[in-house]
């Protein structure tokens, strides 16, 4: 299918216009990958969790969970904590969301292995005592992508 790029008009097979004369330029139809909200690079086009996910985007989002994290834990300190209530219910309260930041940390640490083109199963090393979550969070950010051949990314 081809459009005219002065008057519009749309005509299949011809290099101009039938109407005005000028060149035609030629549309292209979106494909069933676009249509299912995956861009040409192949990432999904899930707003935070895009996917692949490079090194600098890996980077920027767990340094925004920190931030979250540091931020959250101040304004419970301040708020929660100032009100003397029991530990008994501000602990839980503190965890609860602490623990959901920790899976999002490693769901985005999926995303990353994946794009190095290994298993996300590589993320449970975070559950190794004391030297799990270091390597578990410098590891996959400093992995090169690597998109041939890989069997993660769609």
């Amino acid at each position: 299918m081809r459009k005219c790029t002065k008057c519009g008009h749309m005509a299949e097979n011809v290099w101009f216009c039938s109407e005005c004369g000028e060149p035609m330029e030629e549309i292209k139809e979106q494909s069933d990958r676009e249509s299912q909200g995956i861009d040409a690079g192949g990432a999904e086009k899930k707003g935070f969790f895009t996917y692949p996910i490079t090194r600098k985007q890996y980077w920027l989002r767990v340094i925004a969970f920190y931030v979250a994290g540091t931020i959250v834990g101040l304004i419970m300190d301040v708020t929660i904590g100032g009100f003397y209530i029991s530990p008994e219910m501000y602990f839980p309260a503190r965890n609860i969301i602490y623990m959901a930041l920790f899976v999002l940390l490693i769901v985005l640490q999926v995303l990353r292995w994946h794009d190095a083109n290994k298993s996300g199963l590589f993320a449970l090393i975070n559950f190794i005592p004391i030297v799990g979550p270091i390597i578990a969070f410098i590891i996959p950010g400093c992995l090169k992508s690597n998109y041939e051949n890989n069997k993660w990314i769609l």
